[in-house]
Formats: structure tokens, C-alpha cells, sequence
């Protein structure tokens, strides 16, 4: 994803879907410039599939592609 998506883009764009829980956007070693991946959590999986049907997702003049990550228990 563009440095120029923000949280609120992200989680104004996944709404829809369903309650939007954590966002996570990866930086690169500087600390400041995004990594061009990260997570968005969906309270549920029917949400998360209807996010991937979507599939890309249109924010401002950006287009994200999805996939799944399954949780995984620590």
C-alpha cells in the first residue's frame, strides 16, 4: 500500500465488510516509510471473505490487493 493510505482510509475502505479490529502497516528500517504491506483484522471470517471477494480494493487512486492470514494461536 502508498505511503499516502492512512489508518482512516484503511479502515473507512474495510467497514463494509464488517467491524474493523487492529491495522497494522509495516515500515521499512527507517521507522518512516511504509513497506507496502500490513494487516487489517476483520471480526469475522465471513467479513474477511467478502473483503477478499472484493479483491482489489479501491482507496483515493490506490488499489490493494488482499489475501488471507489465518490467525494463529501463541
Amino acid at each position: 500500500m502508498k505511503a499516502n493510505i492512512t489508518e482512516p482510509d484503511l479502515r473507512e475502505a474495510f467497514s463494509v465488510f464488517g467491524h474493523v479490529g487492529e491495522i497494522r502497516r509495516f515500515l521499512l528500517p527507517d521507522g518512516v516509510h511504509t513497506s507496502g504491506q500490513g494487516f487489517v483484522t476483520l471480526d469475522s471470517l465471513s467479513a474477511a471473505n467478502s473483503a477478499l471477494a472484493a479483491s482489489p480494493i479501491s482507496i483515493g487512486k490506490s488499489s490493494l490487493k488482499l489475501r488471507l492470514k489465518p490467525l494463529t494461536e501463541s
